[in-house]
């Protein structure tokens, strides 16, 4: 039976976690022996890279994306993807109100969705997994912001469906990380999370 996994896949870093024969839950190392992965895409003429490797390709910065989960599932003209394109290196242009990165590559202009940029740290994450358990891994539990909305909901489980991964579930991030307290800490009653990047308190 294929094996399932969690995901976080996260602005900055992402990660995949089993459970391991003891019941525990365990974050997986990737291949470079690190539980996080940078959530970079580079876009080269060699072909697409992911974590690492994105980071370190001598390539135009207009080619290596980051961020994308700050604008899955967001329109073009949304404050937050107009004040972060201010910072991003990399172009960002409007399709019907969508916004798309656009970027060259082998001499073609392309232009990518956040989902189809996210896909691709998803597809490391099972990568990652595959590797690990030494089997199939099809489907998979996903943390998304708790303050992410219905349209963002639905771009990741895209971005997922484009990595060939079946969402189990789509979990809330402050859930999750209480969840993975009580796990270890079995007998507390009470779990205060802070919510850094939505600044929600649960």
């Amino acid at each position: 039976m294929p094996s399932i996994v969690g995901i976080d896949l996260g602005t900055t870093f992402s990660c995949v976690a089993t459970i391991s024969p003891s019941g525990e839950p365990e974050a997986i190392a990737n291949l470079d022996g690190a539980n996080t992965t940078p959530s970079v895409v580079a876009y080269s003429d060699d072909g697409i890279s992911v974590g690492k490797t994105a980071v370190r390709l001598p390539i135009s910065p207009k080619n290596v994306i980051y961020d994308s989960k700050r604008f899955i599932g967001r329109q073009f003209d949304d404050f937050s993807v107009q004040a972060d394109m201010k910072l991003w290196p990399f172009t960002v242009v409007s399709n019907g109100g969508k916004p798309l990165v656009k970027l060259t590559q082998n001499g073609k202009e392309k232009k990518l969705a956040a989902e189809e940029v996210s896909a691709e740290v998803l597809k490391m994450m099972k990568k990652i997994a595959v590797k690990y358990l030494n089997e199939e891994v099809t489907k998979a539990v996903i943390t998304v912001p708790a303050n992410f909305d219905q349209r963002q909901r639905y771009a990741t489980m895209e971005a997922a469906k484009l990595a060939g991964l079946e969402v189990i579930r789509l979990i809330n991030e402050p859930t999750a990380a209480a969840i993975a307290y009580g796990l270890h800490n079995k007998g507390t009653n009470k779990v205060l999370v802070y919510d850094f990047g939505g600044g929600n308190l649960f």
